[in-house]
């Protein structure tokens, strides 16, 4: 039996440290037990057009430190 639910998980006592460990817990519980579980159809269709826009240079990338960079800027409001 569970002792707890959703509702009762005490997220706003947590800190980024334990959530962040609480979900590689769930992820790595989800890859051991449901090995057998199939992602829907639309998500290979979506990796397959994500590739071949990245292979025909349809999208541009950028280095991961100016993408951190520009994320932490503070936005306009």
């Amino acid at each position: 039996m569970i002792a707890w639910s959703l509702d009762t998980l005490p997220l706003e006592r947590m800190t980024l440290a334990d959530k962040l460990a609480l979900i590689e817990r769930v992820w790595e519980s989800l890859t051991q037990k449901n090995a057998d579980f199939a992602s829907p159809t639309w998500h290979g269709e979506l990796l397959r057009s994500r590739l071949a826009a990245a292979e025909n240079g349809a999208v541009a990338f950028r280095p991961l430190d100016e993408v951190k960079q520009r994320l932490r800027r503070p936005t306009a409001p």
